[in-house]
């Protein structure tokens, strides 16, 4: 059985729901391209995204940059973010992750009217093979994933590099139950003629190549390299003799078909002319359909496993359900398929035989009075009482956890529990715009409904760096906050930073030339402020400022702020800076 496979596109994978077979049409300018093909989007709207950011490793992510439309935000300790009211499609929202270090991560979805549930992790970018410009080579991965190269290669302005080349490579392999967490966008494409088709994946690889300078680079114009893809032994029955190549587009959010490839034993080989990641898919057609999952007592269940099982296809397709308890998107045509519900200790709660459908179908699956659901409501306020209006709750039982936005100060949500847990859960509140906590209160659970007493936001987050660009809140780091007297270079220093620096940038940090309480500013050259690869610098015209409180003695703590403008050394564009530190002296 192949695992979450094309992923039945549930949630935020769910692709494009509700549009009927003429608005799915689209015409193409002969080229490939589609060029109308964001008319199936549909018109505006607006949305908010909650999300989490992890690592391969399930770790939280700070510093992480999300966009879309015109908003940034950056995770925050917990790789939380939230996004409220951004400018998308009503049938097609593409948010991009980026951090130094990691692979670019991505996701696309059909944005419900509600608040939508996002789910990323990041891959490690880690250099796999060092190479020589004219030269061939071949850089392969320990699972069998290759790609060779004939050594011609060019800048980002298109003209030829000479020189060492850092490859970047990743496998993404379909059985990987984390899979649609992990690849970029959703498994959604524009095939050979411009039309839309679902995805089913045999395999991706990224592959990304810089120079020694850390400059991106891109194969040779006439140049091509052989990917190769191992194909797992469990869908070597079901993969096709030759399979469509799709590459994925970082700027659309969505993977558009280009050259074939062809299955040689166990795995499939083909050709391409550029580099970003690459997918082998079967095409398939679809109908549309909407899901939800709903209690005994009516209340949709939120952060809920759907899994969608098609025999003819062999697959196992999966999704989570948004936070008003529905999935929306296309499903394989023409086929009965088995709908199962799945609890957070991996059991079957429900499973329901649906289909075939040839025509847009919705339908709901509810839950029995035997199943342990849980609705969970309260309200978060900080020391004056007053309601947290940027903030979220975290719940933590065992293993799991679940997180949700805190609206107006209130906060409801409604999931399947894991029949075998214990009563006993946590609950902790967490402010972001006054970096507070509630601290975790532990609670026992009443089903259906266990209302929670008030939370107070009352425990400062002993450690901290907080900051705003041009009024919008970017970071709130708590996790590996440094305090060091030695700086390279500058040994008379200390540093107050959330990551240690890196030869790829310095992220989130704050440097003070002169250990005492005070007032400094970049110019007069007693401070140094980096933030996301941006350096604030004393050759750059500036106005900024930075009030140190210095911890004489230690196991006290540094406290201060700062702000004032800069000139952002990406853009050239003047900003508004902001923001305050709390850390522990350590030596």
């Amino acid at each position: 059985m192949k695992l979450f496979k094309y992923s039945f596109l549930v949630f935020s994978l769910f692709i494009l729901a509700c549009q009927t077979d003429d608005e799915s049409s689209t015409s193409n300018d002969g080229s490939g391209n589609g060029a109308n093909f964001s008319e199936n989007f549909g018109i505006q709207k607006s949305a908010s995204f909650f999300g989490t950011v992890k690592d391969e490793d399930g770790n939280p992510l700070s510093g992480v940059e999300i966009s879309i439309d015109s908003q940034i935000k950056i995770t925050d300790d917990n790789g939380i973010f939230y996004l409220e009211n951004a400018s998308v499609n009503e049938s097609f929202a593409y948010l991009k992750a980026s951090k130094s270090g990691y692979f670019k991560g991505s996701r696309a979805l059909v944005p419900s009217d509600g608040i939508n549930n996002v789910s990323i992790i990041l891959l490690t970018k880690s250099v796999t093979s060092t190479v020589s410009s004219g030269t061939n080579a071949i850089v392969s991965l320990p699972n069998g994933a290759t790609v060779e190269l004939d050594g011609n290669y060019i800048l980002a302005d298109g003209s030829s590099y000479s020189g060492n080349v850092d490859v970047y490579m990743k496998f993404l392999d379909p059985v990987d139950e984390d899979l649609f967490s992990i690849m970029p966008g959703m498994l959604y494409g524009q095939d050979i003629s411009g039309g839309e088709s679902g995805l089913d994946t045999y395999g991706m690889v990224a592959v990304e190549l810089e120079s020694s300078n850390g400059e991106s680079l891109n194969l040779a114009n006439g140049s091509t390299a052989q990917l190769t893809f191992p194909v797992d032994t469990s869908l070597l029955s079901t993969a096709p003799g030759t399979i469509p190549l799709w590459f994925f587009d970082e700027e659309k959010g969505y993977w558009i078909e280009e050259g074939q490839a062809t299955l040689v034993g166990n795995e499939y080989k083909g050709e391409v002319s550029h580099f970003t990641f690459w997918n082998c898919d079967d095409p398939f057609p679809v109908v549309n359909a909407c899901i939800k999952v709903i209690d005994s007592n009516g209340n949709l269940m939120a952060n809920t496993l759907v899994t969608i099982d098609a025999p003819n296809l062999a697959t196992t397709n999966s999704g989570y359900t948004n936070i008003d308890g529905e999935v929306c998107g296309k499903i394989p045509a023409n086929v009965s398929f088995t709908v199962n519900i799945i609890d957070p200790c991996g059991n079957v709660a429900a499973s329901e035989v649906k289909g075939p459908f040839s025509s847009d179908t919705n339908f709901s699956i509810t839950l029995t009075n035997a199943i342990s659901n849980q609705t969970i409501t309260g309200t978060l306020n900080d020391c004056n009482n007053l309601a947290v209006t940027n903030g979220y709750i975290i719940y933590r039982q065992g293993n799991n956890s679940r997180t949700t936005p805190v609206i107006g100060g209130s906060y409801s949500f409604s999931f399947l529990d894991c029949v075998s847990a214990s009563n006993s859960f946590t609950i902790e509140g967490v402010d972001i715009n006054s970096a507070q906590t509630s601290g975790e209160v532990t609670f026992t659970s009443t089903p259906p409904v266990t209302s929670i007493s008030p939370l107070f936001t009352c425990d400062t987050i002993s450690e901290y760096i907080e900051y705003s660009i041009d009024g919008i809140p970017m970071v709130l780091s708590t996790n590996d906050i440094l305090d060091t007297t030695q700086v390279s270079n500058f040994p008379s220093a200390f540093v107050v930073s959330s990551t240690s620096p890196t030869t790829n940038g310095l992220q989130n940090f704050i440097i003070f030339y002169t250990p005492v309480t005070g007032i400094y500013t970049v110019s007069s050259g007693n401070t140094l402020i980096a933030i996301e690869d941006v350096f604030i610098d004393n050759n750059q015209p500036n106005a900024l400022q930075t009030t140190l409180n210095y911890a004489s003695t230690i196991g006290d703590y540094h406290s201060g702020t700062f702000g004032g403008t800069y000139t952002d050394s990406n853009t050239n564009t003047v900003r508004n800076l902001s923001g305050s530190f709390r850390v522990l002296r350590t030596q």
